[in-house]
């Protein structure tokens, strides 16, 4: 699935694409105020969030990328870019 250039979601994974393990019963329909698509994938479901300009960090995905992130650096990265934004505000 492509990755949105220049958005918090492309800085975490470090990519412009990513596989993403999921499994969808729901799914993002209409976003909230503010929000922005970040990644799609093929069928056009929303799969990454973002909402630019808000204080702290804030991406959102809706897959499973503790499933892969064992393995797929790209998926430990959002964990990774989770535990650093979070450390900053302390």
């Amino acid at each position: 699935m492509p990755i949105r250039r220049g958005t918090l979601l492309e800085q975490a994974t470090g990519a412009e694409k990513a596989e993403a393990s999921c499994y969808h019963h729901q799914r993002v329909d209409r976003l909230g105020s503010g929000l922005t698509v970040t990644a799609r994938a093929a069928d056009g479901t929303v799969e990454g969030l973002e909402l630019p300009g808000a204080e702290g960090w804030f991406t959102a995905v809706q897959w499973h990328p503790e499933d892969t992130a064992h393995r797929d650096p790209a998926q430990q990265g959002l964990f990774d870019a989770l535990v650093r934004a979070a450390r900053e505000r302390r």
